[in-house]
């Protein structure tokens, strides 16, 4: 038989017959592929949305040029890639 009680940070701990204690949050961050999912849907969504402000910025000052008729807003390219940590993960 199994007893169910609660660990400090409220999550529940299960207690097996054998007396082995075993922490189920801890069985969940480990298999939790949906939040993955959902943390790269989010950066898609974030990095299209700035590339549609970015690219309509440029197409809205195109025709600003210096005297040589070179265009003053461009894009300058890509950096590589960084890993930010925000408060939801």
């Amino acid at each position: 038989m199994s007893k169910c009680t609660r660990t400090e940070a409220g999550f529940p701990e299960v207690e097996d017959s054998r007396g082995a204690t075993v922490e189920f949050a801890r069985q969940v961050a480990d298999q939790a592929p949906l939040d993955e999912i959902v943390r790269q849907g989010a950066q898609r969504m974030l990095q299209a949305a700035i590339d549609a402000e970015v690219a309509e910025f440029i197409e809205k000052h195109r025709d600003r040029t210096d005297r040589d008729e070179n265009r003053l807003v461009v894009r300058g390219g890509y950096l590589p890639q960084r890993e930010i940590t925000t408060g939801p993960g």
